[in-house]
């Protein structure tokens, strides 16, 4: 089964933050800090990240 990495599911919870209610808002943005400073994922998503733009 294929999965999205960590990259992708970033960019996605950034782009549906802006349309969520605050609830749901505040663990999108916690999602994202955990996926960013995670020792193994975190890496792997900012490298992927920088070859999004």
């Amino acid at each position: 089964m294929r999965v999205a990495g960590p990259g992708p599911l970033i960019a996605m919870k950034l782009q549906s933050v802006m349309n969520r209610l605050v609830e749901k808002e505040r663990t999108d943005l916690l999602d994202i800090i955990r996926l960013t400073s995670d020792p193994v994922a975190g890496p792997v998503a900012r490298a992927q990240l920088r070859g999004s733009g």
